[in-house]
């Protein structure tokens, strides 16, 4: 797979990504900075919404397109109404499935760069975090999820800014395209000071024994089992069926293994920098402990499967991050950093295709 990797064009794309990390980081001026990382998401949008039958449940998106009319609007079940509404707008304006594409991915991907810019990290590494570790493996077919992960994104650093009622909305509207996104109010609990590294890492080992003991999955079916016997309401029986269905998914060993020793490090060496990247931007120590709660919800959710995704949620936040970490750096070792970012970023490349890999493979773009 690595092979087949290196010889696409995704690879292409993230050598130049890197490449402008690293000439940038030498020096350059503001505005071509600032211009460069503008047009670098201007052309991941126009990438995945110039796609064609390429990346993760392409059919069932274009059939709920094509078969989206007044009269299904609420009547839909598999799929969330904010996501309907927004399918049965945008045909209004045409029917064509690429023009729906594009403005989904201009949405999605325009949320990612308003919170970067919002974060005041508007960096050449911002962007290649975000090809690498995100793009790839949800921008390239999780049409409803990835706009809810861009609300998600803001409305984080809305709770921050103490901006509570703008967030909650920003947060209700990432819930109307994906439910899931209601693990977002989570954010409203993450102290912004700086979190005690022993306590941390405490946690971190408590839910590590707990998510591995697969306790968690029992305690869940047994409270939604009684909740379902007592109300008889939708939404418990379909979260029953999620997490035995995530049960019994689980999660390869090796895929777990990699992915804990990733966030681990990960972790580790944005801890490293934290009084540096503080001391210029004090967001720096509430971003990092959303990380930290990502990293737990991670261990806890390992033996349930997809539920794990949930998490996505909140390690999103690591493209502000590794900006923040970036400016941190004095002007000498700011190339340093760029080249271990850059090398975290090549390994997550080549760990981002190991399931579904003929989804990708080759890419056909709408003139195909």
């Amino acid at each position: 797979m690595a092979a087949v990797v290196l010889k696409s064009v995704y690879f292409g794309i993230y050598a130049v990504l890197a490449s402008f990390g690293v000439l940038f980081s030498a020096g350059g001026r503001e505005k071509t900075k600032k211009a460069y990382v503008f047009t670098a998401f201007i052309f991941l949008a126009l990438f995945t919404g110039l796609r064609w039958e390429t990346g993760t449940d392409w059919d069932s998106y274009k059939q709920l397109f094509d078969n989206t009319v007044a009269d299904t609007v609420f009547h839909t079940y598999h799929f969330d109404l904010g996501y309907v509404v927004f399918n049965y707008l945008v045909k209004l304006v045409s029917p064509d499935y690429t023009v729906f594409l594009l403005i989904n991915s201009f949405l999605a991907v325009g949320l990612v760069y308003y919170a970067v810019v919002k974060a005041e990290t508007l960096l050449a590494v911002n962007v290649l975090v975000f090809y690498t570790n995100y793009f790839i493996a949800h921008y390239m077919g999780s049409n409803r999820r990835i706009i809810a992960l861009g609300l998600g994104l803001s409305a984080i650093l809305l709770v921050y800014e103490n901006k509570k009622v703008k967030a909650f909305i920003f947060i209700m509207l990432a819930f109307s395209f994906h439910r899931s996104a209601l693990v977002l109010l989570l954010a409203y609990l993450i102290p912004r000071e700086k979190t005690n590294i022993k306590k941390m890492s405490v946690m971190l080992g408590a839910c590590a024994v707990i998510g591995v003991s697969g306790v968690l999955p029992e305690i869940l079916r047994i409270m939604l089992s009684t909740a379902y016997n007592a109300t008889h309401l939708y939404i418990f029986n379909s979260a029953l069926f999620h997490v035995t269905y995530a049960q019994a998914e689980g999660l390869g060993i090796q895929h777990f293994i990699f992915a804990c020793i990733k966030r681990l490090a990960f972790f580790a060496v944005m801890y490293f920098f934290y009084r540096q990247a503080q001391q210029k931007n004090r967001l720096y120590a509430y971003l990092l402990n959303v990380y930290a709660l990502a990293v737990c919800l991670y261990f806890l959710t390992v033996d349930l499967g997809t539920f794990s995704i949930l998490t996505t949620y909140f390690t999103i936040v690591e493209i502000i991050i590794w900006g923040l970490v970036y400016q941190a750096g004095s002007r000498q070792n700011r190339p340093v950093i760029v080249a271990l970012i850059t090398g975290l970023c090549f390994v997550q490349l080549l760990n981002d295709f190991p399931v579904f890999s003929e989804m990708y493979f080759p890419y056909r773009s709408v003139w195909t």
